[in-house]
């Protein structure tokens, strides 16, 4: 009996500090470009709204419909948050997505820059909620790594078609992965505020952090036996 005891100890201190380790990378934070939309800064922590090369840097609030623009709207590049639900005359800013429109920029983006190095999980949807598409003559999307790398690519051609993507990738710290809006190519210029976008990013746990976590597990399965061994009462 004295003998099992030690044993008990020594797996509750081992599943104590593996816990203790795993923890950080098993609550790791999760990003998602519509929740953490803000007018406070641009860049806004890890997310950053660009007009054509160049940051937005002009706000609006029209009854809590929020907007990063690089000018007056209407007409000007923006990203736009309207969480409030407010229902524009023929303008389609849904609510649950952020809405990027380029206007007489040749993009607008929506770019994450990896706050440290690791593989990190995206996923998002890109769609055409402008009800003057077929107009413009469809637009192209793109999901861009470091500015240059294009990982993914479609051309939304009418209203309601979708770009999703959900992938790993292996990101260095100051990193980044855009999603990008291009102009639509007729004489409309994609001009209705219609793209409705939605993103999440999160870091992806060590093989490390796993193994610990499976050493914790095990520990708790190691630590019921000798308790039934020993005669000892679980609840």
């Amino acid at each position: 009996m004295k003998a099992r005891i030690p044993t008990v100890v020594g797996v509750a201190a081992c599943l104590a500090a593996a816990l203790t380790l795993a923890a950080p990378a098993a609550n790791a934070v999760t990003y998602n470009a519509v929740t953490d939309f803000s007018l406070a800064s641009n860049p806004n922590g890890v997310w950053s709204y660009y007009g054509g090369t160049g940051l937005l840097d002009s706000t609006t609030n029209y009854l809590g419909v929020l907007s990063w623009t690089n000018g007056t709207l209407p007409g000007e590049a923006s990203v736009t948050s309207n969480q409030v639900g407010y229902v524009y005359p023929s303008i389609p800013y849904k609510a649950g997505v952020l809405n990027l429109d380029p206007e007489s920029q040749s993009s607008v983006s929506l770019v994450f820059t990896a706050p440290t190095t690791g593989t990190y999980h995206g996923v998002g949807t890109v769609t055409a909620d402008d009800t003057y598409l077929n107009l413009s003559g469809g637009h192209t999307v793109e999901l861009v790594l470091d500015g240059s790398t294009v990982l993914g690519t479609d051309t939304l051609l009418n209203y309601g078609d979708t770009y999703s993507f959900g992938d790993n990738v292996f990101l260095h710290a100051g990193d980044t992965l855009a999603i990008v809006v291009n102009t639509g190519t007729g004489d409309n210029g994609y001009k209705y505020l219609g793209t409705g976008v939605s993103a999440t990013i999160s870091l992806v746990p060590e093989p490390a952090t796993w193994a610990l976590m499976m050493l914790g597990v095990g520990g708790i399965g190691a630590m019921a036996r000798d308790r039934r061994r020993l005669g000892v009462a679980t609840v």
